[in-house]
């Protein structure tokens, strides 16, 4: 476990994880998401969708999967 004894920080867009490093009182999906993160120090910092540029560039990053259009290509003949 990579994040085992390790204190990091989540940072996100989503409001309502907020209080999962609180002691306010969640519904009953978020307070099983509670009791599965609590083995881990973390915290939660909230950063507007338009000022979270890392996640942001995350799912517009062009990936390479390492093919193009000339290797898709395959000859074929008529009979």
């Amino acid at each position: 476990k990579y994040l085992d004894g390790q204190s990091f920080s989540i940072e996100t867009d989503h409001k309502p994880l907020l209080p999962l490093n609180s002691k306010q009182q969640l519904n009953s999906k978020c307070e099983r998401w509670r009791l599965k993160l609590q083995q881990y120090r973390f915290t939660i910092k909230y950063i507007k969708g338009k000022h979270n540029t890392v996640a942001d560039y995350l799912s517009r990053s062009p990936v390479d999967n390492g093919s193009n259009d000339e290797d898709d290509y395959i000859p074929t003949k008529s009979a």
